[in-house]
């Protein structure tokens, strides 16, 4: 009841992922415009719930009749539904945007934290991303345990759900390596823009799944040089700014990551006040939040979902 009350009171629908899609698409596609929002790219199967991946085929139908317009997060999602039969004629791509005026390189927070760590005078790589196999800690971890041979002075920091001393199998797997004493782990943390401060180079690891990853985003935005592997956006986001290769190849990864290790401070500085810059101007926060603005206002004119214009005026002619 509340929820239909808020639809027919709403000038716009807008739902989100794909239950959410389909659910409230079906209930609004009566009474107002509607927004679909997309923001994943290829769902391995094995990752992937079965009723997932039968809403997702279901929404694919779906997307041809109640959404006025779908919003996809990043281009790699974009084609990837397009294979999967949504239609490309409707999408907006409206990118994740990024805090930049929270997240900023605090240099006091930095140091505040660097000692914490016990790692003043060495370089610090950090990993945030929840312990998952889209994000691929076995690459980080390997990428890891070759370049620390090459530079001794690197050190190695996990955030995020799951990625913290209770992980068994994480253990194990850098106990395997030789480098567990290489690795703070930190789990879930609030103080991401500290965590984020006290790095030296941020990567993201990931081998699946990826749209547009709004923790790159935030790293670049706190001055830090990136190198990622070639899922998603990632690519597209760092630009000219960061390293990018390919998953699942921790050679690649640990190449990098010794390349810019064994630049001077200032050189990194250099690459990390560049990243920022490349957020700030193309996917800072107050940007994207007038791209959605834009759309909503432009289906709000509209007054009434496109097809009830389309099926409206036969129906009547018919009685």
């Amino acid at each position: 009841g509340a929820a239909l009350k808020a639809i027919v009171r709403a000038d716009v629908v807008h739902t989100w992922l794909y239950h959410g899609n389909v659910l409230g698409g079906v209930l609004a596609a009566f009474f107002r415009p509607i927004l679909w929002s997309l923001h994943a790219t290829e769902l391995e199967p094995a990752q992937t719930k079965w009723m997932t991946r039968v809403v997702v085929r279901m929404a694919a139908l779906l997307s041809h009749v109640i959404p006025d317009q779908i919003a996809v997060c990043a281009e790699r999602s974009r084609s990837w539904h397009v294979r999967c039969g949504y239609p490309e004629s409707r999408m907006v791509l409206l990118p994740n945007g990024a805090n930049t005026d929270e997240f900023v390189r605090d240099e006091e927070q930095r140091r505040r934290v660097r000692r914490e760590w016990g790692v003043e005078g060495q370089i610090v790589v950090g990993l945030v991303a929840r312990y998952h196999p889209q994000k691929d800690h076995a690459n980080f971890i390997r990428s890891a345990a070759i370049a620390v041979s090459q530079v001794p002075r690197l050190r190695f920091v996990l955030c995020g759900n799951g990625a913290d001393c209770a992980n068994a199998a994480l253990e194990a797997d850098l106990v395997r390596l030789g480098i567990r004493e290489r690795f703070i782990l930190l789990g879930h943390r609030s103080d991401v823009r500290e965590v984020l401060s006290a790095l030296d180079i941020f990567t993201l690891s990931s081998s699946f799944g990826e749209a547009f990853p709004l923790a790159l985003c935030e790293a670049m935005s706190c001055s830090l040089p990136t190198v990622v592997t070639d899922v998603g956006d990632c690519a597209m986001i760092v630009g000219t700014t960061g390293r990018v290769v390919a998953p699942n190849a921790p050679g690649a990864l640990a190449a990098q990551i010794v390349d810019l290790a064994q630049r001077d401070g200032d050189e990194l500085k250099r690459i990390g006040g560049a990243s920022r810059q490349r957020v700030v101007e193309n996917f800072g926060l107050a940007k994207i939040v007038r791209a959605y603005e834009e759309c909503y206002r432009g289906l709000a004119r509209t007054k009434m979902p496109k097809w009830w214009g389309r099926f409206t005026p036969r129906f009547v002619t018919r009685l």
